[in-house]
This record gives structure tokens, C-alpha cells and sequence, in this order.
């Protein structure tokens, strides 16, 4: 599945994709939400968790790696080096 393809899902089947076919990269919380990264076949998608309403309010995709600033703290890279 490629980006085009994943954005023509309704939200829900996005989610379900990220969960069954994704690879959890991190999660980051923010005021109201927890926001869980996923790579998916050379696309990111983060999914926006309302944490008060207990639903997911929004999904992100996306192929830009500067989206993944918020993360970059995360990510242990160590094993790259050895």
C-alpha cells in the first residue's frame, strides 16, 4: 500500500492499517493528545488521540521526514553507529 492508497481509506481503516501493517516508531504527548507515531512502506502516519473524549480525533500522513522533528529526541539511533 503506498500513501495515495492509505489516504483513500476512511479514518477508521487508516487507523486499523497503521495498527496491523505499521511499525510504532514513538508517542508523544501534548496538552490534549497523545500522539502516536507509525511507518507504514515508506510513509509516516501519526494519529492524534484525544485523551479527555477517549476517541481518536485525527490521522496525519505523510512522507516529509522534517515532520518528524517532535520525535527526533525519541528515536535511539545508537545501533546504526556499531
Amino acid at each position: 500500500m503506498d500513501l495515495y492508497q492509505f489516504r483513500e481509506l476512511d479514518e477508521d481503516d487508516q487507523a486499523q492499517t497503521a495498527w496491523q501493517y505499521g511499525e510504532h516508531i514513538a508517542t508523544r504527548i501534548t496538552l490534549l493528545h497523545t500522539v502516536s507515531l507509525w511507518q507504514i512502506e515508506g510513509f509516516y502516519v501519526e494519529i492524534f488521540y484525544n485523551q479527555a473524549d477517549q476517541k481518536i480525533e485525527k490521522l496525519r500522513s505523510f512522507r516529509s521526514t522534517i515532520l518528524l522533528t517532535p520525535y527526533l529526541k525519541q528515536i535511539d539511533i545508537s545501533s546504526v553507529f556499531y
